[in-house]
C-alpha cells in the first residue's frame, strides 16, 4: 500500500498557503481605500455672453410707444452649485451684462450705455435621468425707457425682486460626452416702490439650447436663449427682450 503524502493532504495546510496574512489584507484594502476617487459635491462654471437686446415703454393713455435697440452687448455669467445628494442641489447663480442702446433718427437718449445685473439662487431637483426641475428667488436691475418730454429718451434701472421656476430637459447624449439640453424658465416679477417708481406684479421667461461637452471633470458649455419681460409702471407698459449666447467652461471638485 503507497504511503500518503501528510503534507499535501492537509486541508488547512492548503489553505494557509493560499489567503495572506490578515495584516496584509487589511493594508491592501487601506490602499485601495485611498486610490478611490472623492466624489465630486461641487460644481463652479463661468461664462462669457454676448447679445443684443431691446426695450420698449408705451404710454396707456396715448398709446406713444418708444423703443430703443442695443448694439452687441457683453457680459459675465456665473453658476456654482453644492451637491446635497444624487439627486439635489443647492445653486447660486449670477451674471453681469453691458449694453449700449440706440433709438430712432427723430429721437435723442441719455444715459445709453447700461451696465445690469442679477443674483439669485434656489434648489434643484433631478426628477429621473433626464428632467430636473428648480424653483429659485433673485433680485435683478430691470431698465426702465422714460420720455424726458419732446424727443429725448433715457434709461434708468430699478431693483426688482423675482420668484422663479426652471428646467432642464436632456435632449441627446453621446457615448462622446457631447449632450443637448432644452432650458425653460418661467418667473414673476414682485411689485416695488422705488426711486420715483411704482411697479405692478410683472412677469418673464426665459427658453433656449444648451450643449456640453465633458472633459475628464472639466465642462464646455454653449447656450443660446431668449428671455422676454413685461412690467407696468404708472401709466406705461414696460418690455424688454434679449438674444444672446454664453459660452464658458464648468469645474467640479
Amino acid at each position: 500500500m503507497a504511503k500518503k503524502d501528510p503534507i499535501k493532504n492537509t486541508p488547512h495546510l492548503i489553505e494557509s498557503k493560499s489567503r495572506l496574512p490578515a495584516s496584509v489584507e487589511k493594508s491592501e484594502e487601506k490602499k485601495k481605500e485611498i486610490k478611490a476617487p472623492k466624489k465630486s459635491i461641487q460644481t463652479l462654471a463661468i461664462g462669457f455672453y454676448s447679445g443684443i437686446a431691446s426695450i420698449a415703454s408705451t404710454d396707456t393713455v396715448s398709446n406713444v410707444k418708444e423703443t430703443a435697440v442695443s448694439d452687441l452687448g457683453y457680459g459675465l455669467t456665473f453658476s456654482w452649485s453644492h451637491h446635497w445628494s444624487e439627486k439635489t442641489s443647492f445653486f447660486a447663480v449670477g451674471s453681469l451684462k453691458k449694453f449700449d442702446f440706440r433709438v430712432a433718427d427723430n429721437r435723442t437718449i441719455s444715459k445709453a450705455s447700461v451696465t445690469h445685473g442679477y443674483v439669485g439662487t434656489g434648489i434643484d431637483f433631478k426628477l429621473g435621468n433626464r428632467f430636473s426641475l428648480a424653483p429659485g428667488v433673485g433680485i435683478g436691475e430691470s431698465l426702465v425707457l422714460n420720455s424726458n418730454g419732446g424727443a429725448e429718451l433715457s434709461i434708468d434701472k430699478i431693483n426688482i425682486p423675482t420668484l422663479s421656476l426652471s428646467t432642464k430637459t436632456k435632449l441627446i447624449t453621446f457615448k462622446s460626452g457631447f449632450s443637448f439640453d432644452l432650458n425653460i424658465r418661467a418667473g414673476s416679477m414682485l411689485p416695488t416702490n422705488q426711486k420715483g417708481y411704482k411697479t405692478e406684479t410683472g412677469y418673464y421667461y426665459n427658453i433656449g439650447l444648451g450643449s456640453n461637452y465633458d472633459l475628464s471633470g472639466k465642462k464646455l458649455f454653449i447656450d443660446t436663449g431668449m428671455t422676454s419681460r413685461k412690467l407696468k409702471i404708472g401709466p406705461a407698459d414696460q418690455s424688454s427682450k434679449d438674444l444672446g449666447l454664453n459660452v464658458g467652461l464648468g469645474w467640479t471638485f
